[in-house]
């Protein structure tokens, strides 16, 4: 069976649709699935910007993410831009700004996609090198419904140590009174209580 030719214009291009590659190495490693789904859709359309020979200068401003993903809060994006960054994703080759009388200066900021080469220099792929902080054996607590708790530390003043907690309305049994330990957390009130 005979291989198709590839269709080339004029100044020998391919004809046939653009589109963006994401490897499936890429989409299994740990920064990738740490991603939430807005920087996920912010790293598609950072790749629809490279076009093979960019790299290093892709230049693609906060107002054109915004536009690209359909969110009108550009904190919203600045805060996507920086969970790419620290995942090793993107990299800023040089910084924007609104300095006119600058000719250097560029309005957007240019990026550089870490998982292709730029220029002679190899892909370094920081993000395969990434790895989720760790919780320290702490984890945010939950409550019966599965949502966390705000955990609040509260001293006891001096002098109402050991005093008992009032009845509490609508609760009975003998867990309605408890007492005040010298530090509490409204978990372990939370708890007493029930």
């Amino acid at each position: 069976m005979r291989k198709k030719k590839t269709k080339l214009n004029s100044k020998g291009r391919s004809v046939n649709e653009q589109f963006v590659k994401l490897p499936f190495w890429m989409l299994a490693c740990p920064a990738y699935r740490s991603l939430k789904p807005g920087p996920r859709a912010l790293l598609v359309e950072f790749h629809g910007r490279f076009n093979g020979r960019n790299n290093g200068s892709i230049i693609f401003s906060q107002r054109d993410m915004a536009r690209e993903i359909n969110i009108s809060d550009r904190q919203t994006i600045a805060k996507y831009v920086r969970e790419l960054e620290a995942a090793g994703f993107i990299l800023a080759m040089q910084r924007g700004g609104f300095n006119q009388k600058s000719p250097t200066e560029s309005r957007a900021t240019e990026w550089a996609l870490t998982m292709f080469a730029i220029g002679d220099k190899p892909a370094d792929k920081t993000f395969m090198s990434w790895q989720p902080e760790k919780n320290n054996g702490t984890e945010k607590p939950t409550g019966r419904e599965g949502k966390s708790i705000r955990e609040v530390n509260k001293t006891v003043p001096a002098g109402f140590e050991g005093q008992e907690i009032p009845a509490v309305k609508g609760l009975s049994g003998t867990n309605s009174r408890a007492e005040f330990p010298s530090t509490y957390t409204s978990i372990t009130i939370g708890r007493e209580l029930n």
